[in-house]
């Protein structure tokens, strides 16, 4: 059996193989894997910005908006993906659409009676209400909002034929999950197991007792968990003279943030970077003795999959999709906004050098079994095989191109 030829509906809002933008890098990951393995591409997208051109099977469909407004913008697209797909299938094969991360509501029901399977995913675990970065939404917008939001995703749902989610917190993103069941299917985001390794001599970094180190890497605001951090720090610091902290990121409350570090009287122990480039990541993580993300409801937690890469014990919060990226062994997990519970763990890591390593060991590999991208898109060679050889979720007729 030929591979399929895919249509790639919306591979983020920026596909980008370098910049730091999650979800341009992770459509990029499954892009490139499935390009390696000869899939012929059609990719409409918003916007993008690759270091390389991409293989002869893959061809790039600009589709830039003009409407300043985001909603409509999003209706523009919706329309222009549906005349683009018709066009390309008067003249080649097409066999699935595929609307990648994030899976903006309603997206894909510009393509319906399109006559094609329909795959949507990844989706991640939905931010929960008090920590979603809207609060100065009045609770009646907010209410109204959420309802046209949950019957606009049921539609798409109930249209698609599989469902992408990358872990079981992401069911949150379900608006029918009971009428949905059997189309879901676990796909956990990829990772570059060859740039995010571990350095030669890991065990003997990780062993370092001279060195204790904590690093931070996501945005500085209070749903990160970092405000949390530093208070459990404080505790830390006490109890282990010889630790440090790095802190790296951009955000909204890095001056709260700053302020708060100063106060503490723990400036000297606490080093604050900006942004950083996606290159030096690795070094930096394994410049470390243990990566922490104390989120409230992480939807995911991509940095803590790249340290675990690394060769990196964790320390986590026990909800959202970050309560199931570590593996048993592979650290530790303690309920979000507790900072004795997460001084205790740091602690606990921080004073074994075994423990250490032997987190760090387990970390990479379970990447190495489950994350790396080919193991990943080995995954999604399953649905697509699968939605290609069943019956379309809808009657065919009802699907007639219009």
């Amino acid at each position: 059996m030929s591979k399929p030829s895919i249509f790639i509906a919306h591979p983020s809002d920026l596909l980008t193989d370098h910049l730091p933008n999650g979800d341009g890098l992770v459509a990029f990951g499954f892009i490139n894997e499935l390009a390696e393995r000869g899939y012929r591409l059609h990719i409409a997208t918003r916007g993008q910005s690759l270091s390389k051109p991409l293989p002869d099977n893959v061809t790039l469909h600009p589709l830039p908006t003009r409407s300043g407004n985001e909603a409509l913008g999003r209706i523009e697209y919706m329309f222009a993906i549906r005349k683009l797909l018709k066009r390309l299938r008067a003249a080649e094969r097409i066999d699935i659409v595929h609307q990648l991360n994030p899976v903006f509501a309603g997206l894909s029901l510009g393509l319906l009676g399109c006559n094609l399977p329909i795959v949507l995913g990844t989706y991640v675990a939905r931010w929960p209400d008090e920590h979603d970065g809207k609060a100065d939404r009045s609770r009646a917008r907010k209410m109204m909002s959420t309802a046209v939001r949950s019957v606009v995703e049921g539609l798409q749902q109930l249209h698609a034929d599989a469902l992408l989610l990358t872990t079981p917190a992401a069911r949150n993103r379900l608006a029918l999950p009971s009428l949905v069941e059997k189309k879901i299917h676990l796909i956990r985001h990829g990772i570059d197991a060859k740039l995010f390794s571990p350095a030669a001599d890991f065990p003997r970094r990780l062993a370092d007792e001279q060195d204790l180190s904590i690093l931070f890497y996501a945005h500085v605001d209070y749903r990160k968990g970092v405000f949390v951090l530093l208070e459990a720090f404080k505790i830390v610091a006490r109890t282990i003279p010889n630790s440090r902290m790095t802190i790296v990121g951009r955000g909204d409350h890095m001056e709260e943030f700053k302020a708060k570090v100063a106060a503490s009287g723990l400036g000297d122990r606490i080093e604050i970077k900006g942004r950083l480039d996606r290159g030096d990541a690795p070094s930096l993580m394994r410049d470390h003795s243990v990566y922490c993300l104390p989120s409230f409801g992480e939807p995911y937690g991509s940095t803590a999959v790249e340290a675990m890469s690394c060769g990196m014990p964790v320390v986590s919060s026990n909800d959202g999709g970050l309560g199931h990226i570590v593996p048993p062994g592979g650290g530790y997990k303690v309920p979000p906004g507790d900072p004795a519970a997460l001084a205790e763990a740091l602690c606990k890591v921080l004073s074994s050098a075994t423990d250490r390593v032997g987190m760090g060991r387990i970390n990479r590999l379970h990447i190495e079994r489950h994350a790396t991208w080919e193991r990943v898109v080995d995954e999604l060679e399953k649905v697509y095989r699968s939605v290609v050889s069943q019956p379309l979720a809808v009657d065919q007729d009802s699907r007639a191109v219009g």
